[in-house]
């Protein structure tokens, strides 16, 4: 039984959102709005809505993961590089070519095939589902081909509710017999740099539990690979 304890605040029956403002239009937009009775102003970031995908075979009990190059990652895991980022927002620079460098390693991440779910640009609508979104990233990341009947959905969940409107659609894929040998060219979007890495699950788990798995998407879908690898075993 779920029982209330206690709230905060007024406990709203209802939001009413006025004034609307586009503060910045692109591949992050930003949209800014007021909710009557509160004293400030909401900021949402938009920018449509992602799959995850991680391509498993059962029979080998094998993974295949990316090891990609994230340029944001060293302002959030370095000294420097968060003294850097402190040095924007001051607008402390004293020379408008100065330049931030970082070994390229400094700047990988193991992840899981993923990207954004197609839309039409004029409308905002999908132009695909996001199970056809996860077998055309899956495709495009690592040559992997499998079809939609391949895939087991994880519930869709918030990368950020509290600034974001995205929301990120989860699932694993299982490979089919003979997958390497129907593998496709991989090639990206053609801007990414990753490398296409195959491990056991073992090899996973002890990344997993080493901390060197530093997105949320690529730990949900291990811990629940690993949830149905104890389940199995039982």
């Amino acid at each position: 039984m779920i029982t209330k304890i206690g709230s905060v605040g007024k406990g709203r029956e209802q939001l009413v959102y006025r004034q609307f403002r586009v503060e910045r239009k692109g591949f992050l937009s930003i949209v800014s709005y007021a909710i009557d009775g509160f004293a400030h102003r909401f900021d949402m970031m938009h920018r449509g809505h992602a799959v995850a995908v991680l391509p498993v075979d059962f029979r080998t009990r094998e993974i295949y993961m990316l090891s990609e190059v994230r340029p944001n990652k060293p302002f959030a895991t370095l000294d420097r590089g968060r003294a850097w980022l402190r040095k924007v927002f001051a607008d402390a620079f004293t020379a408008k070519d100065e330049a931030f460098t970082v070994n390229a390693h400094q700047a990988r991440i193991y992840e899981v095939p993923a990207g954004m779910i197609d839309v039409d640009p004029k409308t905002g609508e999908p132009n695909e589902t996001p199970e056809e979104a996860a077998v055309r990233e899956l495709r495009e990341e690592t040559g992997l081909v499998v079809g939609t009947d391949c895939l087991m959905a994880i519930p869709p969940y918030f990368t950020s509710a509290g600034g974001s409107t995205e929301l990120v659609h989860a699932f694993i894929a299982s490979l089919p017999e003979g997958h390497l040998a129907s593998r496709a060219p991989a090639g990206g979007d053609g801007s990414e740099e990753m490398d296409i890495l195959k491990m056991s699950w073992e090899d996973a788990y002890d990344l997993l539990a080493a901390g060197d798995i530093e997105t949320a998407s690529t730990r949900l879908l291990l811990y629940k690979l690993e949830i149905i690898d104890v389940k199995e075993r039982k």
